[in-house]
């Protein structure tokens, strides 16, 4: 029997939170709740395909809105093709996620701030997101904070391609577990390299690249599009996966960095002090680490207790489209009610001309409820 939801308090609630981010300069804003599928495969890769709601009419793939995001990156990139504007929206509504066990409707409310790209802007988001807590009465509460951004400075040491990066940065949540560790991630990447293809790629030429094309695009069971993909990109990633194999050993070396990365889960300035030992003298980390550092001073600053953050810069969250800083919102029994983080390339990966600066958070309304119930 599905719980029974106070309304009236869910109401309250969504005032309450509306109000705040308005006094913070954050216009309520609205997105299309059907839009072509395309949209959301090009914002999260294959791993949202399994959750999204689809429907065909007239020959084209819609999907429910799984969440804001995505929309409003590309409404961005509509209103503001050519000069970049700072832009505050704040968003209320149902998302649409399809699991095994059905279909399922959850209330998500949030903002987005499009065109700054500092510290400051990471921890406006950050903080507004925190006192929103504090504001409709949940007081213990506490933030787990990653980076992205520095995790893929230190994965640049191992000269992986962006395809292997992104697979490696999916399963740092298996890297962690010690039920499954790094042994269970190579299997993974080892299935991932699987391909019907059984030419050497190590260094292809033009004559291997046109006669693995042709087999596969022969093939009967690649004659269809997959999720927006026509037969010729899926057998260049085909071709792609077997080149893969020749970083199969850089792989391994960049998941024991990862591991040992991983283990650093403390309060800011223990946690702070042991990257910077891991970092060392890496030219395009150390930045990255110290605007890491000036983000937990201002929210320091607006009197976030350093009880209530927790420095993990290897937080698992949905690594597809995160550039930089990631964080996820908690309460005291440590249910996920929210969180948010940098993503300064999708606007342009929604159809935007150029990399766009912008930042946002989500909260879950079913999830505060129950929190504060």
């Amino acid at each position: 029997m599905p719980p029974t939801i106070n309304y009236r308090r869910m109401r309250q609630l969504s005032s309450q939170l509306e109000q705040h981010m308005s006094s913070a300069g954050y216009e309520l804003y609205d997105t299309p709740i059907i839009q072509p599928t395309d949209l959301f495969l090009t914002r999260a890769g294959d791993q949202i395909v399994k959750h999204l709601f689809t429907f065909e009419r007239d020959g084209k793939s819609f999907a429910l809105r799984p969440e804001f995001t995505a929309s409003a990156a590309y409404s961005y990139a509509q209103l503001f093709p050519d000069q970049p504007a700072v832009v505050r929206w704040q968003f209320d509504g149902f998302v649409f996620i399809d699991y095994p066990s059905g279909a399922q409707q959850r209330r998500t409310i949030g903002a987005e701030l499009f065109g700054l790209n500092s510290a400051s802007a990471d921890a406006e988001i950050i903080g507004m997101a925190a006192a929103g807590l504090n504001l409709i009465g949940l007081k213990d509460w506490h933030i787990d904070i990653g980076h992205v951004g520095l995790l893929r400075a230190l994965l640049n040491r191992f000269n992986l391609d962006s395809r292997t990066q992104r697979f490696i940065l999916h399963y740092l949540a298996a890297l962690g577990n010690p039920a499954q560790g790094k042994g269970f991630v190579m299997e993974q990447l080892d299935r991932l390299l699987q391909a019907p293809v059984e030419i050497d790629l190590s260094a292809p030429t033009p004559a291997d690249v046109e006669r693995t094309l042709d087999a596969v695009l022969e093939s009967g069971h690649f004659g269809v599009t997959m999720g927006g993909r026509d037969r010729s990109e899926i057998a260049r990633r085909l071709i792609q996966k077997r080149q893969r194999f020749t970083e199969r050993h850089q792989v391994s070396a960049a998941l024991d960095l990862l591991e040992h990365v991983g283990s650093v889960r403390a309060s800011p300035e223990q946690a702070l002090r042991e990257l910077s030992q891991l970092v060392g003298a890496d030219s395009a980390a150390q930045p990255i680490l110290a605007r890491w550092q000036d983000v937990i001073s201002a929210l320091q600053k607006a009197g976030i207790a350093p009880e209530q953050l927790s420095i993990r810069p290897a937080l698992a969250r949905d690594w597809e489209y995160y550039t930089g800083i990631v964080f996820e919102l908690k309460a005291a029994d440590d249910r996920h009610l929210g969180g948010g983080g940098r993503y300064d390339e999708l606007v342009r990966l929604v159809g935007g001309t150029h990399d766009t600066p912008a930042v946002g958070f989500v909260y879950y309304a079913d999830a505060l409820m129950e929190a504060l119930s």
